[in-house]
């Protein structure tokens, strides 16, 4: 029987045959400052190390039965890495009652078995030696060395630890910024220094890097208006002299920059009538199309007419207008991915480009 100091524990004690009138017993222990005894047979551990418990009948008939009690460390439930890095780290636990030292085991997983890795009296412990990234299973027991006899308790559960080594980049996001610019946005990922940037080239799937950042997010730039790319972020940490790349990209994102907002935007007078506005405008090259917008005054925004598809087509005839009446409009330039448009602008989200005034004969 074994139990940990400050606990209790009740003892099985069976009577054969089942019929004996006086069922009474009594218990006692060889050493009471090791394990004590109740007269229910409940007994509690004091200290570390072992005791005999003696059960007597107490018909007369005078039958002992003994029991071996070891009072042993409890199990450690918790262990806590710090002082991480490429090649090193540090275990620590709690202090277990009645323990005089501690024993750490290491799995061989190639062996497929638990080996002894340090015995130490402290409550943390130094593991070096080992490789950037490298995960390993660790167990700790505590023991009692008692007149150079072990105490010892059970091991714990498994627990896996690692050396430093970057994290994949998580929660990557891309927008339009600008006719000529993309804004890549993301967490910061463990034990990353710095951050490598890739634009994905979808057709040959190769990840054409671009520069470094410190930054949790950036700006790339110096691409094409309307168009679409896909982009990529890698982790990175400068250690022990070397650089150490995450061992996976961040998931590709894409996103279009905006196309070049269109120019000259003018009322054709010779087309428009008393009920009818003709726009036209200066054409953008690789576009899906326009977007008229109208004012609302009802609303202080532009609303939608009419969008057109296609960048060859520079006018537009707006009709069931109110004779006598000034309409503002503006326009803007489009490009589409599937479902998805991007809108071109003048310099940035939210402006219209170029309005025109105009009041219908």
């Amino acid at each position: 029987v074994t139990v940990s100091p400050g606990k209790t524990l009740k003892l099985n004690v069976k009577i054969s045959p089942s019929v004996v009138y006086n069922k009474k017993l009594t218990y006692s222990s060889s050493n009471k400052k090791i394990v004590t005894v109740d007269s229910s047979g409940k007994i509690k551990g004091i200290a570390c190390g072992k005791a005999t418990i003696t059960i007597k009948t107490a018909d007369g008939s005078n039958l002992v039965k003994k029991c071996t009690v070891k009072v042993v460390p409890a199990q450690i439930t918790k262990l806590t890495q710090s002082k991480v890095t490429t090649t090193s780290f540090t275990l620590s636990w709690s202090a277990v009652k009645g323990a005089t030292h501690y024993k750490l085991y290491l799995y061989d997983s190639a062996a497929k078995k638990w080996n002894g890795l340090a015995i130490t009296t402290k409550l943390s412990y130094k593991i070096s030696g080992l490789k950037a990234g490298a995960t390993n299973q660790y167990k700790i027991m505590a023991f009692a060395n008692i007149n150079k006899t072990n105490y010892c308790g059970t091991a714990s559960k498994s627990f896996k630890f690692s050396t430093a080594f970057p994290a994949t980049v998580k929660n990557l996001t891309a927008s339009p910024y600008g006719t000529n610019a993309v804004k890549l946005t993301w967490k910061k990922a463990d034990h990353a220094t710095g951050y490598k940037i890739y634009i994905y080239d979808a057709k040959t799937k190769t990840y054409l890097y671009q520069y470094t950042t410190s930054k949790l997010t950036t700006k790339v730039d110096g691409l094409f208006s309307g168009t679409k790319y896909g982009f990529a972020v890698r982790s990175y940490m400068k250690a022990d002299g070397k650089t150490y790349n995450s061992k996976a990209y961040s998931s590709v994102v894409y996103s279009t920059t905006r196309p070049e907002s269109a120019t000259n935007l003018t009322v054709d007078t010779s087309a428009s009538t008393a009920n009818s506005i003709t726009l036209k405008w200066k054409g953008v090259k690789d576009v899906a199309g326009y977007r008229v917008l109208m004012w609302d005054s009802k609303t202080n925004a532009y609303a939608t007419v009419k969008n057109i598809y296609g960048e060859k087509i520079t006018s537009y005839k707006v009709e069931k207008l109110a004779a006598n009446t000034s309409y503002k409009f503006t326009l803007k330039t489009f490009v589409k991915d599937g479902s998805v448009a991007t809108f071109g602008d003048s310099s940035f989200i939210g402006m219209y480009g170029e309005a025109c005034i105009y009041s219908a004969a």
